[in-house]
């Protein structure tokens, strides 16, 4: 576990992602915890590209995926590891920036009670966040490209920041659609999150030419 922390540790990196949650309840508009809600569920799944992007690809990142594959007896739990990792760090800078904005109501006199608790602006923005992450992930893992996995998330955000309003069970942010009655899309973010890791689950084991040695064999076919 204390290997796998220190393989995925990144000062810049983590440092741009603090920055970054920081800013977003100090430079965005954000006059209620509901706006707050809306804005992190939309802008924090930047934060969940970053970090979970690589972390399958980072053997690969640092030149040693051959002995990673060899000497890994356990590749499933090294995954998970890696993977519930980055979920606590996610939640770590997901509260930092429910607190920036906290403290910025205090200041400004603005702080009041609304129904909406921390639990289930944790659930929401974790939850777009992990879905964008391990979207990510699975992609650059499938096509052993980093730089694909991040132009697929963003496109999938891109396709529903313009399309927030559009019922479905693939919307990244089911807050933004239907604020009174969010629940069966946040539940089925949360299914689609489990349905990538467990795919996921199946290919780390393989060796890191396995998709590349089927897909050439289909071509040549």
């Amino acid at each position: 576990m204390r290997y796998n922390v220190k393989l995925l540790f990144s000062p810049l990196k983590w440092l741009c992602c603090l920055m970054f949650v920081a800013m977003i309840p100090v430079f965005l508009y954000a006059p209620t915890y509901y706006d707050f809600t809306n804005i992190s569920t939309m802008y924090i799944p930047f934060v969940g590209m970053v970090l979970f992007t690589d972390v399958v690809m980072i053997d690969k990142s640092n030149h040693f995926a051959e002995i990673a594959y060899l000497s890994d007896r356990k590749p499933i739990k090294t995954f998970l590891q890696r993977y519930f990792v980055m979920v606590k760090l996610l939640l770590v800078f997901a509260l930092i920036a429910n607190g920036v904005f906290r403290i910025s109501q205090l200041i400004s006199g603005d702080f009041i009670p609304e129904p909406i608790s921390l639990l289930e602006y944790i659930l929401l923005t974790c939850g777009s966040s992990l879905m964008l992450g391990t979207l990510s992930m699975s992609i650059a893992n499938v096509l052993n490209n980093l730089f694909v996995g991040y132009g697929a998330a963003l496109l999938y955000w891109l396709y529903w920041n313009i399309n927030y309003g559009k019922q479905s069970l693939l919307n990244l942010f089911p807050f933004i659609e239907n604020p009174a009655s969010y629940e069966k899309i946040l539940t089925a973010e949360y299914l689609w999150i489990v349905i990538l890791v467990i795919l996921n689950l199946l290919l780390v084991g393989k060796s890191p030419f396995f998709l590349a040695d089927h897909i050439r064999k289909a071509i040549v076919k």
